[in-house]
């Protein structure tokens, strides 16, 4: 299939001043892609759990003195209702309304996505060199901005969700601690253990999900606004690729390890190919049935299909291959 749009245009034009040899040896070589950014995801985690420890120390200091009271009077004469009050003011205060002025976060957000899109430009520029024998071709980014904006919204979002899972879970432990007569200590000892929990478990979830997610919605939206309708589906290899036989996760649905290395359309996120494009199958039930990165804490990625472009370049350029 041949694409008709001034990149690969171009990309005929570079290819048709290339020898046969070349030509080929670019054409048969192995696809290869951005894996999931595990760097990123790690600072990502990190700035999470900053942000949720500052509000939780903030959430402690209105909370501590009411327990303290119960404690020494053993009766409930502060209104909880009003410390429940101040704690949801307080999460307003803290994380904002918008994420453009929550306590940097719009910045944090700002960095993490311009570094895995940093990753995808630089890599896509460097196969374009190889493709075009050491020619750049400029690529149409306008699509980055919404995209951008789309996850930072989103997280957002997930993370302000945190603080308001948080106070609801502090909430029922004090309650119910006071209500069943529990001491200061025993008070102090599962909000602890709450904040620690909620903290560590959710901010790495969070991270491995959302890195995930748009690693995969840049890859899409960068192959897609050249043309590119295909992609080959691209797993860790390792031993926690869903539904891997031998892996940690053998039974686990919808699979991933049986798609790796396939022919997929970023139209069609249903159906797969393994003859570069001939026929296209119906994905098993069993399978995953999203684009990769989309199905929560997937770490597959989108190789560009190169090839299946190029078979038919150079076979125009060359009158068969």
């Amino acid at each position: 299939m041949l694409v008709q749009n001034s990149f690969w245009n171009r990309v005929k034009y570079f290819r048709s001043q290339m020898t046969r040899a070349q030509r080929k040896r670019t054409r048969t070589r192995k696809p290869r892609g951005i894996n999931y950014p595990f760097n990123i995801e790690k600072q990502y985690q990190r700035e999470i759990i900053k942000l949720h420890n500052g509000f939780i120390l903030r959430a402690l200091e209105i909370v501590k003195p009411y327990i303290l009271t119960y404690a020494r009077n053993d009766s409930m004469e502060t209104d909880w209702e009003s410390i429940w009050q101040q704690l949801e003011k307080e999460l307003e205060l803290y994380y904002g309304y918008t994420y453009v002025v929550a306590y940097n976060m719009g910045q944090m957000f700002t960095e993490i996505a311009e570094k895995v899109f940093g990753k995808h430009s630089a890599f896509m520029q460097q196969e374009v060199k190889v493709l075009t024998g050491g020619n750049t071709i400029p690529m149409d980014y306008s699509w980055w901005r919404d995209a951008e904006l789309f996850w930072e919204k989103e997280n957002y979002r997930l993370i302000k969700t945190m603080g308001t899972d948080y106070i609801t879970k502090l909430n029922s432990i004090v309650i119910s601690g006071v209500q069943s007569g529990a001491t200061y200590s025993d008070l102090l000892e599962q909000i602890e253990g709450l904040s620690s929990n909620m903290t560590g478990f959710n901010a790495r979830r969070l991270a491995r999900d959302q890195i995930g997610k748009l690693n995969g919605i840049i890859a899409k939206e960068q192959q897609t606004s050249i043309g590119m309708e295909t992609y080959y589906w691209h797993t860790m290899g390792d031993e926690k690729v869903r539904g891997d036989p031998t892996g940690k996760y053998p039974k686990a649905i919808p699979q991933h390890f049986y798609i790796d290395n396939m022919l997929c359309s970023w139209n069609n996120p249903s159906v797969y190919s393994d003859d570069l494009g001939k026929t296209w199958k119906t994905r098993p039930a069993s399978w995953v049935q999203t684009h990769p990165g989309m199905e929560i804490l997937c770490r597959c990625s989108g190789y560009p299909s190169w090839n299946y472009y190029l078979s038919s370049i150079d076979k125009e350029i060359e009158g068969g291959v």
